[in-house]
């Protein structure tokens, strides 16, 4: 029985694969195995047996030359393979060491001896493939696995290879790299024929979300021009495969230490007298792979039954790196902090000083100084203007943490059909993000920015060898990106305690119209919990401060002063921002009654369950009537411009 459910149960898997697989965009990941079978005298030889025999699993798959001395073997795995051919009244010859790649046909003429049959010629790949593409005319590159482990490789990242390969043009940042001259969305990077580009900023034409990793790739290859039909998205192409298992155990552990000790002062550092910055990296991990084992129960034998169709590779690998960035950022100079403005006179080209803060008549605002003096004082002027402006440049942490973990598992149900599985999970955290987005430290001692991102990914295929040229794979998968940007810095202004207020206003025949005040009410919320109106109170039906945040009219009614006091508030701001159309002002009235003005939004939400329209209905307006009155205020104003 246990023989029985085992196959059922896969087949049941795949065929649920196969039923998602029409919905989504897959690559296929193996390549096939194309040839002709002549004798010594170039003469075609028909009814040759030629069979494939993978180094890794000894899986053998096996066809006949046609009437033209031909063959096809379809559904070949990246590897290393041998083939054998064997007809009546010839030598059986033996090719040996022929290196299967991604999206590359491997083309075989192989010659066949006149003689007894029990006797093998045995040649190498290289004397028997060609090395010429003649299927289509793509321009490809691999990189297989020995170059991808052998050539130096600052952080593990095999994408980075693709900086040195032909038409790839890369400045100092293998990510922008520029492919034939093509924008970066003109590339489509896959990985186990599943689509990993970073979708929402299609600029970086070699940015994969998943981060491979040395461990994780079996080889590589770049399509840079003429990619076929099948390929999808994108006319330059990089397709990963994941190392896969064979029928005897292989791994390895690698420890890489890296620090900065025989490291320079750069020049700019040491001109502007600041110590050389940090770089320490951590990097270690394994890998291990091979047929896979289930326990044998029962008496005698041994306690480990190894599957000869079931295989798994599976990896691990963690990096921490500590370093520093340099920004170079711009600060005011001495006189500009007080108001002096030193600028060059058009009429006879001389420096001129003066004291904007004496001409309008004004002091500089309390909040304004504050920040001012958070900011350093020059050090450099290699940016700035020289007169009012100067450069800072300082060391500031940039350090990260990323861990990789992936797994694979091939199933060969029998020869002419077969499942493989594989997931990865990449988890990175950035503290301070100064270098990739410049949230990070503004200046030392200000806190920043970061971010924390978690990037799944798996791949599952059910793949049927029909004949000796035809294989049905059908492929699902599935990559994301969730990134988490975080703020370290504490707002200075601190929190109100008190109650929430909205004051919606449109335009009308005689200048701004008043809507009734809408107040946010807090039940149900926790003992010193701060009532304020967050994410989950505006986005996340269900949730405790969604329901828990109902709305209230009648404050015209119940408190007037108050309402009065918001009412004019509204109006100022209305006026001051020249405020057309229609608007929001938000409040907290703190425990005293005082009101303070947390935003003023020009734009706000105008859907039909949002609480702008909430004010309209208690105005008396449907909300037709609302879209109605904001769309002809609008045209309005169009046809008197025009």
């Amino acid at each position: 029985m246990m023989r029985f459910k085992l196959p059922v149960s896969i087949f049941s898997l795949v065929l649920s694969i196969f039923c998602l697989a029409f919905s989504v965009s897959a690559q296929n990941v193996s390549t096939q195995v194309r040839g002709i079978v002549k004798d010594t005298n170039d003469a075609i030889v028909p009814g040759v047996k030629v069979t494939l025999i993978d180094t890794q699993t000894r899986d053998e798959k096996s066809v006949t030359t046609k009437e033209d001395g031909s063959f096809v073997i379809t559904d070949v795995r990246v590897g290393t393979y041998s083939i054998t051919a064997e007809g009546a009244g010839f030598k059986k010859l033996q090719v040996t060491n022929i290196e299967a790649h991604v999206d590359q046909t491997i083309n075989l003429s192989l010659v066949l001896e006149a003689g007894d049959i029990a006797a093998t010629v045995s040649v190498t790949a290289s004397e028997a493939q060609s090395l010429i593409r003649t299927e289509d005319a793509k321009l490809s590159t691999t990189i297989d696995v020995k170059q991808v482990q052998d050539l130096p490789l600052n952080g593990r990242n095999p994408i980075n290879l693709a900086g040195g390969l032909a038409g790839v043009n890369t400045n100092t940042n293998v990510r922008q790299s520029v492919i034939n001259g093509l924008r970066g969305s003109f590339s489509n990077i896959t990985w186990d024929g599943i689509e990993i580009n970073d979708n929402l900023v299609r600029t970086d034409a070699l940015f994969g979300v998943n981060t491979p990793s040395v461990a994780g790739v079996a080889e590589f290859t770049l399509t840079t021009q003429n990619a076929g039909p099948d390929e999808g998205l994108g006319i330059a192409q990089v397709k990963f495969t994941t190392p896969r298992g064979g029928k005897s155990y292989h791994g390895e552990g690698y420890d890489f230490y890296r620090n900065d000790r025989f490291d320079a002062n750069s020049f700019f550092n040491n001109a502007t007298k600041i110590a050389k910055p940090k770089l320490l990296q951590h990097q270690y991990g394994f890998n291990v792979g091979g047929p896979f084992a289930l326990p044998r129960f029962g008496e005698g034998g041994p306690r480990l039954a190894e599957k000869d169709q079931l295989f798994f590779y599976f990896f691990y690998e963690f990096t921490d790196t500590v370093q520093d960035f340099v920004p170079n950022r711009t600060v005011l100079l001495a006189g500009a902090r007080t108001g002096n403005f030193t600028y060059v006179r058009a009429d006879n080209g001389q420096l001129n000083t003066v004291n904007l803060l004496s001409l309008s008549g004004r002091t500089i605002d309390p909040k304004i100084a504050q920040l001012i003096a958070l900011t350093p004082t020059e050090n450099n002027f290699s940016i700035g203007d020289t007169r009012n402006t100067g450069g800072f440049r300082f060391n500031t942490p940039n350090g990260s943490t990323g861990r990789n973990i992936g797994f694979r598992m091939d199933y060969d149900i029998t020869s002419k059909h077969r499942v493989e599985g594989v997931f990865s999970h990449f988890l990175s955290k950035l503290p301070n993000d100064v270098q990739l987005n410049n949230i990070g430290e503004q200046f030392p001692g200000l806190p920043g920015g970061g971010q924390e991102s978690n990037r799944p990914r798996y791949a599952l295929a059910y793949i049927a060898s029909l004949t000796s040229n035809i294989t049905n794979e059908a492929r699902f998968g599935f990559s994301s990106s969730t990134p988490l940007f975080f703020n370290n810095e504490h707002f200075a202004e601190g929190y109100i305690d008190g109650r929430e207020f909205a004051s919606a206003m449109m335009e009308g025949p005689n200048g701004v119209e008043l809507l009734p005040i809408r107040e946010t009410v807090f039940q149900g919320f926790d003992v010193g919990e701060p009532l304020i109106t967050d994410y989950d109170a505006k986005w996340t039906p269900g949730s405790q401060p969604f329901t828990g945040t109902p709305r209230r009219f009648g404050i015209e009614r119940d408190e007037p002063e108050l309402a009065a006091e918001l009412n004019r508030l509204a109006v100022a701001c209305w006026d001051l921002f020249r405020i057309d159309g229609y608007a929001r002002v938000d409040f907290r009235v703190d425990r005293a009654g005082a009101p303070f003005i947390l935003e003023v939004n020009m734009n706000p939400c105008i859907s039909d369950d949002a609480g702008f329209a909430a004010s309209a209905e208690a105005a008396g307006l449907t909300y037709e009537e609302m879209i109605g009155r904001i769309v002809e205020d609008k045209l309005g104003r169009l046809q008197a411009i025009a």
